[in-house]
């Protein structure tokens, strides 16, 4: 029996538990195929099942605001214990401002994420609120940094911006479909 599709669509063998077919992940798949027989997917059905894949491995609210503090509580530390080396050259300084812009990165998922969980509407006052604790740590390190920061923190949240309407405007249109 084979287990065909998927994003490689590679064919892989799974196996037989308690005469259920165990796919190759270990989970039971929903039909069993004739000795021989490829599952064919259409590309629409195969768009949902990737979609629904993407959207059962993204972390809910709470956990993604624990593993947003976590990794801003490392950032942070890792900073202010090399704050040194990262003012010692200008290289490193434009390093250390790119740091700063990863604190307003994990900043803005903890905030987004605590006003969601809360009921509130997430809108410029956590980005205002994410680039200000940002900067403040940037200039810790070194005055150039809080401009390095600046600038890079608005790269990022361009580029956040334009993924955050692409997976509207995807959410958006599978809506419409059903």
């Amino acid at each position: 029996m084979f287990w065909g599709g998927g994003l490689g669509s590679r064919r892989r063998r799974s196996s037989m538990f308690l005469g259920r077919e165990v796919g190759p992940c270990g989970g039971y798949l929903t039909s069993t195929l004739q000795a021989g027989q490829r599952m064919r997917i259409s590309g629409r059905d195969r768009d949902r099942a990737q979609t629904d894949l993407f959207l059962k491995a993204m972390a809910g609210t709470g956990s993604s605001m624990l593993y947003s503090f976590l990794t801003f509580t490392v950032i942070l530390s890792l900073q202010e214990m090399y704050r040194g080396k990262l003012a010692s050259s200008e290289l490193f300084t434009i390093l250390g401002g790119f740091i700063s812009s990863l604190l307003f990165l994990v900043s803005l998922t903890f905030i987004g994420n605590f006003q969601e969980a809360s009921g509130m509407k997430t809108g410029w006052g956590a980005v205002l609120l994410a680039e200000a604790i940002a900067l403040i740590a940037a200039s810790t390190v070194h005055r150039v940094c809080i401009t390095t920061c600046f600038l890079f923190s608005a790269g990022i949240l361009y580029e956040v911006n334009k993924l955050s309407g692409m997976t509207l405007t995807k959410s958006e249109s599978k809506t419409k479909r059903h």
